[in-house]
């Protein structure tokens, strides 16, 4: 699954907790995408976990595509 399908599905399931009443904050959301990514990017999860305050969703987002990116120029396997 790629970046944008896994936001996606995240974002998606957020959406149907709203919906049925359970809002998921921006903090939450962030904290469980973080959680849900494979060890390529154990380096960028630190990097996120030990700033001051959580980037927004589509902040976060932004920054993994620009991290997926980085792994695959400097992977000889593309990140998978």
């Amino acid at each position: 699954m790629n970046i944008n399908e896994y936001s996606t599905k995240v974002k998606n399931l957020a959406d149907a907790l709203a919906f049925i009443g359970a809002p998921v904050d921006d903090e939450d959301l962030v904290a469980v995408t973080l959680n849900g990514l494979g060890k390529y990017y154990s380096q960028f999860c630190i990097s996120v976990a030990i700033q001051e305050t959580f980037p927004d969703f589509q902040d976060l987002i932004t920054s993994l595509i620009s991290e997926k990116m980085k792994i695959i120029s400097t992977s000889p396997n593309g990140g998978s």
